[in-house]
């Protein structure tokens, strides 16, 4: 048992005097803090502003994408609605989901609730002809 004992503090003994030797050496891998007291304010930087035709040069779409697009707004006509506001409800696009083929319809309920969000939604589809399954409604009460 003394044994035991005597290595258990020759172990501490040796670790607390590593610590202690190279307390300073890791001084240098630490990140210094930094208060923003007494420097000056961030200051915004302008974005450049680009022309019409700068902005449309830089991603010109193909007469095939344009094509595929317009066929897709043919077979979805719900798409070609929004953004609108039905019902008290705003609706709009919300992108792509992750599987690619799936479009993402946020509704605005402004308070109104998810209940009255999700019939304008069904509504204004049937009002559209739209039965298309490819889209995920994302509600914001």
């Amino acid at each position: 048992m003394r044994t035991l004992l005597a290595a258990l503090a020759f172990i501490a003994l040796v670790f607390v005097g590593v610590i202690v030797l190279t307390g300073g050496a890791n001084d240098e891998f630490r990140t210094p803090t930094t208060s923003l007291r007494g420097t000056g304010a961030v200051r915004p930087v302008p974005a450049p502003s680009l022309t019409d035709l700068q902005i449309n040069r830089q991603d010109p779409p193909d007469p095939q994408r344009q094509r595929d697009e317009a066929r897709a707004f043919d077979q979805r006509p719900l798409l070609s609605a929004l953004p609108t506001t039905f019902q008290g409800v705003t609706f709009d696009i919300g992108g792509l989901a992750a599987d690619g083929r799936t479009t993402i319809v946020l509704a605005d309920a402004h308070g109104l609730g998810r209940r009255r969000a999700r019939i304008a939604y069904e509504t204004l589809r049937r009002k559209t002809g739209d039965r298309s399954p490819s889209y995920r409604l994302e509600i914001q009460p």
